[in-house]
């Protein structure tokens, strides 16, 4: 066996062995974190395709959805409606679901992500689906927004992960 051929059998086997820890840390994980993990990879890459801000709010989304047991699509597509994911908002307020006409301030990305879960979760809305929402979000036009949100909720959860790099989605998943 020249040298050539045992460098090759060495990262071989170095494959394998990688493969066969990551099957292990598979298995060995509970579908509700890895399902959580995959849902910030979704909504970042989603973001992304849209280049906003709002790709590093991806796992306060998704946290503040599970506390509040909405779906985690919700409130970014909701935000797809109103300021096509925080491109068109009024800077400062970190409002970008156009609540209270978007002239409500937040403090942070994270504060406006938690009200409006919170509040959605109270009298009057109490709906988590859009088209329950729509007649109280958005009276003048409830069918179109509702149809929109929709809409944006499907895309977010067709966006694929194949394409991320295998490092990626191994630190998000195990680190």
């Amino acid at each position: 066996m020249s040298h050539r051929d045992t460098i090759r059998h060495a990262m071989k086997q170095k494959v394998v062995l990688t493969l066969v820890l990551f099957v292990l840390l598979l298995c060995s994980r509970t579908t509700s974190v890895e399902a959580s993990d995959l849902r910030v990879l979704k909504l970042r890459k989603y973001f992304s395709t849209y280049n906003v801000l709002l790709a590093d709010q991806a796992e306060s989304f998704v946290k503040v959805a599970d506390t509040n047991n909405l779906d985690y699509r919700l409130l970014p597509a909701i935000s797809g409606v109103e300021s096509t994911f925080g491109r068109n908002y009024i800077v400062g307020t970190y409002n970008v679901y156009g609540w209270g006409g978007g002239l409500i301030y937040f403090k942070s990305w994270t504060d406006g992500i938690k009200q409006i879960a919170t509040a959605i979760n109270q009298k009057p809305y109490r709906g988590v689906e859009p088209e329950a929402l729509g007649p109280i979000y958005c009276p003048p036009n409830s069918v179109k927004w509702a149809y929109n949100v929709r809409y944006f909720m499907n895309e977010i959860e067709q966006t694929e992960l194949a394409d991320l790099p295998v490092k990626q989605l191994l630190i998000t998943m195990y680190f």
